[in-house]
């Protein structure tokens, strides 16, 4: 099982990703979160507060400002 809460960030590959011809975009996400939500029985809140934190700690690894 992946350790969801230390590596996991999304990644649309959009355009190319598609859904019944369409490609998926940036403000598809929140479809994202829903299924991971329930892959991993947690609240789409705390999947939004998870990504974010995962998200913090990438930048800082690189000197990015983490600025959420």
């Amino acid at each position: 099982m992946i350790d969801f809460h230390c590596h996991l960030l999304p990644e649309t590959d959009a355009p190319f990703a598609q859904n019944k011809g369409v490609p998926y975009m940036p403000w598809d996400a929140p479809i994202v979160t829903r299924q991971l939500a329930k892959a991993f029985t947690m609240s789409v809140a705390d999947v939004e507060k998870t990504m974010t934190k995962n998200l913090q700690h990438l930048l800082a690894t690189t000197g990015e400002k983490t600025e959420a």
